[in-house]
């Protein structure tokens, strides 16, 4: 089968709508999570989310560390924002 613009086209859009809807999950389950914590930031839990994110893109040799680094940090944000009780 040979892959056309369109075709390659297709599947990111497919794999991009699949993404979104892992974020939206994600960002439910901090929604749900912020009343069991004490606080909204837990900085040594975010360091342990971005040192294992780091090592997975690192060893998966596909992804640069700084680059999932950087898209976790927005989510990470996200999160904190929303547990704040602070809607888009």
């Amino acid at each position: 089968m040979t892959l056309t613009l369109e075709k390659i086209r297709n599947v990111i859009d497919l794999i991009d709508e699949e993404i979104l809807a892992l974020l939206a999950e994600r960002l439910d389950l901090a929604r749900g999570i912020h009343p069991l914590k004490e606080k909204v930031l837990d900085k040594d839990r975010e360091e342990a989310i971005l040192s294992r994110i780091r090592r997975t893109a690192k060893n998966s040799g596909r992804l640069r560390a700084e680059f999932v680094e950087q898209i976790y940090a927005e989510i990470l944000a996200e999160s904190r924002r929303i547990q704040q009780g602070r809607r888009q």
